[in-house]
């Protein structure tokens, strides 16, 4: 008989951390296809998960009466706790999970029944291929297998609906201005700048953000032909967005990996120090990717408005970015 055992991955930060999760699932399934998988992850990480064919359970975090029932109730084998905290490795220590694998160095490592003797803070190792690695714990390989996300038809109609101001034949370009602040990034002004330059240049722009950046960025839109989609999209809809897309420019942040993750070329400004580079937060699958990184030797390793430095992203001036994206649009 087929061996079968339940596992529950404990992710529960942003979209693209969970993003950078999602890789373990397809592993774990190409592997070992009777394994029944869960995810326990915060609402912010829930769309990665939903619609998945090999995530079985999806428990909310944090937990409530219902999700420590269902976790109960399912009585998984292990979990895998991928980004450890203390409040969740104490949950998943109360809640029963008899085999706990996380990683070391921490006082709450005692904990984890398994623990894994690894440091992510100074490591030029991609994330995806951290969280690959961890499944060596249960005796798998870290096999790397193509993620996909599952936008359904009716949201690639609205997704179509909602650029449909658009110039045929031209260049369709997304920008996603914003940022959750993870991470250094571009600022507003020179985002905004690149878009009217685009827009003039005849190329079918779109600007991507939540409800609150509309707010923030309200008035700098001056190029009536541009296409504001600030709180329009559900996340299944940005997603089928970034089908139509030729090129989609951001700042590192969760959007950059779905982007990513349904085929669309990507450019993303990414800092000079190493804990927030392309190489640890770069998407899975780079292929289709491109990075613009300050040429600089960061002095601290750390972003810090103090640095004789910043903001060293806004070095890259619109004009030579446009350079960039003509480049790319060439291939």
């Amino acid at each position: 008989m087929p061996e079968t055992r339940k596992i529950l991955v404990v992710r529960t930060d942003s979209l693209g951390d969970c993003l950078l999760t999602l890789p373990m699932f397809y592993s774990i399934k190409k592997q070992k296809p009777d394994y029944e998988l869960g995810i326990l992850c915060s609402r912010t990480g829930l769309p990665v998960f939903e619609r998945q064919p090999f995530v079985s359970h999806i428990h909310l975090y944090p937990a409530c009466s219902k999700t420590d029932n269902e976790i109960r109730e399912i009585g998984y084998d292990e979990a895998i706790i991928v980004h450890p905290e203390i409040k969740l490795a104490r949950y998943i220590w109360q809640i029963g999970i008899k085999r706990r694998i996380g990683t070391a160095r921490r006082l709450y490592s005692m904990l984890f029944t398994d623990r894994i003797n690894v440091s992510r803070r100074n490591s030029d190792i991609p994330e995806w291929q951290h969280n690959l690695n961890m499944l060596e714990a249960i005796d798998l390989k870290p096999l790397k297998e193509p993620i996909k996300l599952y936008p359904d038809d009716s949201e690639y109609k609205q997704a179509e609906y909602l650029i449909n101001g658009r110039q045929d034949g031209k260049k369709t370009i997304g920008i996603h201005a914003g940022s959750k602040g993870s991470a250094l990034n571009w600022s507003e002004d020179n985002y905004f700048s690149l878009a009217e330059t685009l827009a003039g240049e005849g190329m079918n722009v779109i600007l991507t953000g939540t409800s609150e950046e509309e707010k923030l960025f309200k008035g700098k839109i001056r190029n009536s032909k541009i296409i504001s989609l600030f709180g329009k999209t559900t996340f299944f809809q940005f997603a089928a967005l970034c089908t139509f897309l030729d090129l989609f420019i951001s700042g590192s942040t969760g959007v950059m990996h779905v982007a990513s993750t349904m085929g669309t070329r990507t450019l993303t400004f990414f800092p000079p120090f190493l804990s927030c580079s392309s190489k640890r937060w770069g998407p899975f699958d780079a292929s289709r990717s491109h990075f613009l990184v300050p040429d600089i030797v960061c002095p601290s390793g750390k972003c810090s408005s103090k640095c004789k430095y910043h903001n060293c992203l806004d070095a890259f001036n619109p004009s030579e970015v446009m350079k960039t994206i003509l480049n790319i649009l060439k291939d």
